[in-house]
């Protein structure tokens, strides 16, 4: 395989508001730390896929297939050759404009600003293309925690440690031919959002990302979120989330930092054979859809600004009553499968894909965003993620109960 690798800055250089917190309001206060994209792009026996990393919240879908449409045109690329993976940084700035404003508050400034350093960096990493081995290393992280837990009958955000958190940490290596290393991979499955502070950076990923490359020079690595739409860093004070300040931040880096190493330590798989892609879109329905003419009524009068966001999104985007949901994998070999999802997907899909494909790692917030994608019974207990949330993500109702017997039978027939 060929590896080439380039990175940019984009932090924001215009006034804009964070993403993430409905509660944060306003632009941004200051800069703790400067945020990037980087790209690794692979070609292997013609084959040619193209990763796109930003130490962002995700990739808006709207921006996303803009910016496919202009590596096109620019550099040639498919859009099937493309995949934008997020860190799910929620420090860092707005990318799309089909959420509710209290979730992104769109910025068109800051987007034409990230679609030209998005063009550049990927022509930068184009031209830096070199031979590479890939190696596989395993091993566990007990950072993060479980975070729905049923409370005075109703599921609320706290720790649940009766649930075990997927503590999965997995660091693939692409090194030169002189055994250096030009590339990285950081795959563990924690919400990017230890703070709420006001501030621009990269929350844990990012200063992860920053330390190992300082310690390694010539490679610049790549956060692989992992299927956590109900994992949260294990940050609490009793039985409750707490926010941390910059200084825990940097701390649990450290401790993220600390558990590659000692997992670079150990023996590793070499990936080699072929590359192969295969993807599938699946509906995905929705129920508890209110009318056009309630939605109008809600857009006028609702006494809330939420809902008359929520309203106002849902008409703009025809009030569907489906949300497709984009699978995507990546074969190197017999040894690595990465499995991408433009969701905020639960934990318990990537233990059923590793069902079928033990040597698989699951990416969420690819290619997109369609909100959180829970399991049948997560779905039926309620709480923020298949319910409360819907109306931030603007979807027109809820995720049907039935999606996740859909989402099983389309990874089962990527592996017939």
């Amino acid at each position: 395989m060929k590896l080439g690798v380039a990175k940019s800055c984009i932090t924001p250089e215009m006034p804009v508001r964070l993403c993430g917190y409905a509660k944060r309001k306003g632009t941004f206060e200051g800069v703790l730390e400067d945020i990037y994209i980087r790209v690794h792009w692979q070609e292997n026996d013609g084959i040619r896929l193209v990763l796109v990393y930003g130490d962002l919240l995700w990739w808006g879908t709207d921006f996303v297939e803009k910016a496919k449409n202009e590596l096109w045109c620019r550099l040639g690329l498919k859009a099937e050759e493309i995949f934008f993976i997020a860190s799910h940084n929620h420090s860092g700035p707005p990318t799309g404009n089909l959420f509710t404003e209290e979730l992104e508050t769109y910025s068109p400034e800051y987007a034409r600003q990230l679609l030209t350093q998005v063009v550049q960096t990927v022509g930068e990493a184009g031209k830096s293309l070199e031979k590479v081995t890939i190696k596989r290393y395993d091993g566990e992280a007990a950072l993060n925690v479980y975070r729905r837990l049923k409370w005075d009958g109703i599921v609320e955000m706290r720790p649940n440690y009766k649930v075990r958190a997927d503590h999965q940490l997995t660091v693939i290596h692409f090194q030169r031919l002189d055994g250096t290393i030009k590339g990285r991979w950081i795959h563990y499955p924690c919400h990017a959002n230890l703070s709420s502070d006001n501030q621009i950076h990269g929350d844990y990923p990012g200063v992860l990302l920053r330390k190992l490359d300082e310690k390694t020079p010539g490679c610049i690595s790549m956060f692989l979120q992992g299927f956590t739409g109900d994992l949260r860093p294990n940050c609490t004070l009793g039985d409750r989330f707490i926010s941390a300040d910059w200084s825990q931040v940097q701390c649990f880096a450290e401790e993220l930092e600390e558990a590659v190493e000692r997992i670079e330590k150990k023996t590793c798989r070499i990936v080699e054979g072929y590359l192969t892609l295969k993807q599938m879109e699946v509906p995905l329905r929705l129920e508890n859809i209110k009318s056009e003419e309630w939605l109008e009524q809600a857009e006028r009068f609702s006494s809330t600004d939420l809902e008359r966001q929520w309203a106002g999104k849902v008409l703009e985007k025809g009030n569907k009553d489906f949300e497709n949901l984009q699978i995507s994998s990546i074969r190197y070999g017999d040894s690595l499968c990465v499995f991408l999802f433009n969701a905020e997907v639960s934990q318990f899909y990537s233990t059923d894909i590793k069902q079928l494909f033990p040597d698989a790692i699951c990416v969420g917030y690819a290619n997109g965003m369609i909100g959180y994608v829970m399991t049948e019974q997560q779905i039926k207990d309620g709480g923020y993620e298949p319910d409360e949330s819907a109306k931030y993500f603007a979807l027109s109702g809820t995720y049907s109960s039935g999606v996740e017997k859909k989402i099983k039978a389309a990874i089962q027939s990527m592996k017939d």
